[in-house]
């Protein structure tokens, strides 16, 4: 059973139970999307863990084993760290239209909010692939004469502006 139609059980059935044990309707709804936004919140963070825990260690594993520096480079920079901040976004943007769907302004609140953490995450990753990038370059025996400092910087300044001009658009 996929976690989207539980919770759609779950929604339809738990403010069946609170009106049967005596509580108000309205107060039963209200309780009703309280108690699912909190499920939704502690499912988002076990994610969280169980993507830093167990996914980034073995990550970690697969680069230590690996002869390639690359990877070690990447995984310095913070960039799979990066990526798993995108795990309990997803969680919460796929879960809460369920408990919110009777509130679509509050909804659109928080997907819109959850896109914005997504693209600042997104925007995060890039600039420590760029980074991870940049020393690969620079352990070169050309880069170790010719310094790109400077284009990167400009890169990061134009990815800043575009990240910036598309936090305002959402």
């Amino acid at each position: 059973m996929k976690v989207d139609s539980l919770f759609q059980l779950i929604d339809s059935n738990s403010e069946k139970i609170l009106i049967q044990l005596g509580v108000n309707a309205e107060i039963a709804h209200m309780l009703n999307i309280l108690i699912l936004s909190v499920l939704i919140v502690l499912i988002a963070i076990l994610f969280n863990y169980i993507t830093k825990m167990v996914i980034i260690k073995i990550v970690k594993r697969w680069v230590d084993k690996s002869e390639n520096e690359y990877d070690d480079i990447f995984y310095e920079k913070g960039v799979f760290n990066k990526l798993s901040h995108l795990v309990p976004a997803f969680v919460i943007s796929r879960l809460a239209p369920i408990p919110l769907h009777s509130y679509p302004g509050t909804l659109k609140i928080v997907i819109t909010g959850t896109n914005l953490y997504v693209l600042v995450i997104v925007i995060m990753v890039i600039f420590a692939v760029i980074n991870a990038l940049h020393e690969i370059y620079n352990n070169t025996p050309i880069g170790q004469k010719r310094s790109i400092k400077g284009y990167v910087q400009v890169v990061k300044a134009i990815l800043y502006f575009i990240g910036f001009l598309m936090i305002i658009s959402i």
